[in-house]
């Protein structure tokens, strides 16, 4: 089997397991979409600070970022990727409009987050067995979550939260039909 047909395996196994939890367990109720005076000009503020986030990437590439060596390197790294997102994710907050508008809802979230790392763990597994030649199950969990790695995590997060944060102001501009 290819490495595509892998993925999509893995992926389409947890996410179907996923929609069927959601059926069962209450966990993620549809809340109100967020409604912003001047849509249009949220969009226009998400846009601009994404400008700001790709300037600070751009510093980042460029080698002007915290720097460490030894046991405190991945967290020096994870505040690297909290301030290349920070306009992004500043948004929200500057502007007053609450977590919700950033598809971010903290009732049940450490449920949420024990069931989407379950998942997490149960698509690596699927593609440690799917995947020729991939290590096994233990050892590509070891390399996946070794604590030297919490970087890309924090920066996942905060790439999904940033796009979170876009298109809901995105949605709202275009209106309940459009989306």
């Amino acid at each position: 089997m290819t490495h595509p047909w892998v993925l999509a395996i893995a992926y389409a196994s947890v996410c179907a397991i996923w929609w069927g939890l959601r059926c069962i367990v209450p966990l993620w109720s549809h809340a109100p979409r967020p409604r912003f005076m001047h849509p249009w000009r949220e969009v226009g503020i998400v846009l601009l600070a994404t400008v700001g986030v790709l300037l600070l990437g751009q510093l980042w590439v460029h080698g002007i970022r915290l720097e460490v060596q030894g046991t405190w390197r991945p967290v020096v790294e994870s505040m690297n990727q909290v301030i290349i997102f920070a306009p992004l994710v500043a948004v929200p907050i500057l502007r007053r409009q609450g977590w919700a508008s950033a598809w971010v809802r903290p009732q049940g979230i450490l449920w949420r987050l024990a069931i989407g790392l379950g998942l997490a763990f149960l698509a690596l597994a699927l593609y440690s067995a799917l995947e020729r030649g991939s290590p096994s199950w233990p050892e590509a969990m070891a390399r996946v979550y070794a604590p030297a790695r919490v970087h890309l995590a924090v920066q996942v997060l905060l790439e999904d939260l940033a796009i979170a944060i876009l298109f809901v102001r995105v949605a709202a501009a275009l209106g309940p039909r459009a989306v």
